[in-house]
């Protein structure tokens, strides 16, 4: 019952970041990944090149991607780009099965939306930063990764 509580939250928010956010620039960070990102939305953020990221503040992201491969559980992984350094992010709900939006195991070929919501603490230096999101499988292996270059404001 919680599960599909937190299924319907997820959806909830994924059709209200649709229509509060606009879709922004990113690039791959990978070579050997599976998945293809098509568009990512970040609430606040418009279609400039830097996304704006308010310390003190979530953004609410949803990345809309397709894999050609399956997988039976997702993890989410966070760093931010600092002068070409990735510094790990604690993002507190690695797990993309349970708090992402989706529903594993994944099926090969199926248009799929990751949704999270990232916390911007306001202890964050006002910083350039490339957010890199990467989305494991069971195996460690990129379902994607990609950065979307940011400012902390």
């Amino acid at each position: 019952m919680a599960h599909r509580k937190l299924v319907l939250v997820a959806a909830t928010f994924g059709l209200v970041l649709q229509s509060a956010a606009a879709s922004v620039m990113f690039e791959n960070c990978g070579t050997s990944t599976v998945g293809k990102v098509s568009n990512i939305d970040i609430s606040g953020c418009d279609t400039h090149s830097t996304c704006k990221l308010i310390r003190g503040s979530n953004a609410s992201l949803a990345i809309s991607f397709q894999t050609s491969g399956g997988a039976k559980q997702l993890q989410s992984v966070v760093h931010g780009v600092i002068h070409g350094l990735p510094v790990p992010f604690n993002f507190p709900y690695p797990d993309a099965c349970s708090y992402g939006g989706l529903s594993c195991p994944i099926e090969t070929n199926t248009p799929l939306v990751y949704t999270a919501a990232l916390p911007i603490l306001k202890t964050y230096p006002r910083i350039s930063v490339k957010i890199q999101w990467e989305l494991k499988d069971e195996d460690d292996n990129d379902i994607f990764c990609v950065r979307i270059p940011s400012v902390l404001h």
